[in-house]
């Protein structure tokens, strides 16, 4: 099962070390969360995603908006790692009945997605998935920078909308 997935318990965001600001209730929902920029800081985030998406999704699609989190903060913490001013990484979830954007913010030089080979297209290597993943499990990936940081953007649409949820179509 995953991390606070179906124990009954939402996590809320100030179970997340570096809360900014919610406005978690009835869907639709948005949620900031700034939080160190290390490894260490994404087990309780992935734990609280699946706790924002219990009602929404079942198991398996909470595991890949989990693997999409993890890859993008991941990405962002180690190529951000050269800045000089790095500061905290800032994440975002606005959920609504029928999908989800996750933002990721830093500081780092950024990315253009379409730049990014895909693996497919060459020798497979140890690492370099990341953005691969992200573009296959989400249905719109897009970058953009946003007060002198980085945004990496990634929306996903729940299949048929979710009728658990307020406005949501079955």
């Amino acid at each position: 099962m995953a991390p606070g997935a179906g124990d009954g318990v939402r996590p809320t965001p100030s179970s997340v070390p570096g809360h900014v600001a919610s406005s978690a209730g009835p869907w639709p929902c948005r949620v900031e969360i700034s939080l160190p920029s290390t490894i260490e800081s994404l087990a309780p985030l992935r734990a609280f995603l699946a706790g924002l998406l219990t009602e929404a999704v079942d198991e398996a699609v909470i595991r890949e908006f989990q693997l999409v989190l993890q890859e993008a903060c991941s990405n962002a913490i180690r190529h951000a790692a050269s800045c000089k001013e790095c500061g905290p990484l800032g994440v975002s979830f606005d959920v609504t009945p029928d999908g989800i954007t996750i933002e990721v913010r830093d500081h780092g030089p950024g990315f253009t997605p379409l730049e990014v080979p895909s693996p497919l297209n060459g020798d497979l290597k140890e690492g370099g998935y990341g953005v691969f993943i992200i573009q296959e499990l989400m249905d719109r990936v897009e970058t953009r920078k946003e007060g002198g940081m980085f945004v990496l953007s990634m929306t996903r649409a729940f299949p048929n909308g979710h009728p658990g949820l307020e406005g949501g179509t079955s």
